[in-house]
C-alpha cells in the first residue's frame, strides 16, 4: 500500500483480497505497507481483518508499529513475529504476511525474490 492511498478504500480492498476466497491461489499473502502510514494503517489493518478470524506474520519492520514495546513483546492478539519462511508460504488460508517497506522499489524488490525463492523451491 502505498503512502498516496485513500486509507479507508485500501482496508475494504485488503479485506476482501484476503477474507473473499483464502484458499486458492491468488488470495492476498502478504501486505507490504509504505513506512510513511505503517503507524497509522497497520494497527487499523489488525483490528479490521481480526474479526473475519485472520491471523498475521509480523517482519521485524512490521513490528514497531503493532507492538507496545516496538519489538516481538507485547503483539495483539493474532499477531506473531514471522519465520523466513513466511514470505514465501502461499497460505491458501485466513492468514497474513506484514511487512514494511520504504517505497515501491523496496516493495518490487520483496515480490522479485520471493517470486524467485518460491520458483527454486518448486
Amino acid at each position: 500500500m502505498d503512502e498516496s492511498a485513500d486509507l479507508e478504500a485500501a482496508l475494504q480492498v485488503i479485506y476482501n483480497a484476503k477474507i473473499q476466497r483464502p484458499t486458492v491461489c491468488n488470495a492476498l499473502d502478504t501486505a507490504l505497507i509504505h513506512r510513511r502510514v505503517a503507524a497509522q494503517f497497520l494497527p487499523r489493518l489488525v483490528d479490521h481483518l481480526s474479526p473475519a478470524g485472520v491471523t498475521f506474520r509480523a517482519h521485524e519492520s512490521a513490528l514497531p508499529y503493532l507492538s507496545a514495546d516496538g519489538g516481538a513483546q507485547g503483539l495483539p492478539a493474532g499477531v506473531t513475529p514471522a519465520e523466513a519462511q513466511d514470505f514465501d508460504t502461499e497460505w491458501l488460508s485466513l492468514v497474513l504476511g506484514l511487512k514494511v517497506v520504504e517505497g515501491l522499489d523496496e516493495a518490487i524488490g520483496h515480490i522479485e525474490r520471493t517470486a524467485r525463492r518460491t520458483r527454486m523451491a518448486s
